[in-house]
């Protein structure tokens, strides 16, 4: 009968961790409750069982959990941080599609900086925005985008002032989306002169 019932606490701490998805650590004092019940311990010396056993090893249970917990928590974690950033790129590229498609601007090239970390996937959600709203848009990934934008001659897009200060023809589309989109925001003019400097 013991072998039965340790036999049954395995599969139902294995239950509980995939199928249910509950805490292992719970899951695991879950089981150990229900093998002292079923061994005909009664509730309190069964809790006290439970007690005294994870007393006696709490310093390796908690290096245990400790060391094999955090990978798949940083993962979770990560994965929902990236969401959000996610989100919150493709609201700001909708604004500028909407801003350049009022202005009618026929095709839009996005330079977006290789090196940097998720830079394919932002690429994706722009290319994938473009054609959902069917803008003329290119997105490439390149290894110097400064360096793309003086060269390319068309007008850049852009907030760096080291870009700015080399290319032509240049708009300040985060104030243009701001102007067009929010028109209430209180927008602070740090330039020497007025609108059209």
């Amino acid at each position: 009968m013991p072998l039965l019932i340790a036999v049954i606490a395995v599969l139902l701490l294995l239950l509980l961790i995939t199928v249910a998805k509950f805490n292992a650590f719970l899951s695991f004092v879950m089981v150990c409750i229900f093998v002292g019940l079923t061994m005909g311990l009664s509730l309190d010396n069964t809790i006290e069982a439970v007690k005294k056993g994870i007393g006696d090893t709490l310093g390796l249970l908690v290096l245990i959990l400790g060391l094999t917990a955090w990978p798949g928590t940083a993962r979770f974690i990560r994965g929902e941080i990236l969401s959000l950033k996610e989100q919150a790129f493709t609201e700001a590229a909708r604004a500028i599609g909407q801003v350049l498609s009022g202005c009618e601007v026929t095709r839009t090239t996005w330079l977006v900086d290789r090196p940097v970390s998720n830079s394919g996937r932002l690429g994706q959600l722009l290319a994938e925005l473009a054609s959902e709203c069917g803008w003329s848009w290119e997105v490439e990934l390149v290894l110097s985008p400064d360096r793309d934008l003086v060269a390319g001659g068309g007008v850049v897009a852009t907030s760096d002032s080291a870009v700015l200060d080399r290319c032509g023809e240049w708009i300040g589309l985060a104030g243009e989306v701001i102007r067009r989109l929010v028109p209430s925001a209180w927008v602070l003019d740090l330039g020497t002169g007025g609108e059209d400097d």
